[in-house]
């Protein structure tokens, strides 16, 4: 599967637990907005118009490194 920037994608990682255990399963979803070499980072809160430039405290953006994910897969193309 080939991703690419602008994808609405779903995203199953495993994030660290504080003090030890097993590392949780979290799921993210939202626009792939930079393919890294080593991560990626998804806006799951971003304006729906890709052409309105809006202020970068006013998205989400998460860093999701790729050798913690699960799975990843695109919902909508772009």
């Amino acid at each position: 599967m080939t991703l690419k920037t602008g994808d609405i994608v779903e995203c199953e990682f495993l994030d660290h637990v504080e003090d030890g255990g097993e590392p949780y399963r979290f799921k993210v979803w939202g626009i792939l907005a930079v393919k890294g070499r080593t991560h990626y980072e998804i806006l799951s809160w971003a304006h729906a118009d890709p052409t309105v430039t809006v202020q970068p405290w006013n998205e989400k953006r998460w860093t999701i490194v790729k050798s913690a994910i699960v799975g990843i897969h695109t919902l909508t193309k772009s």
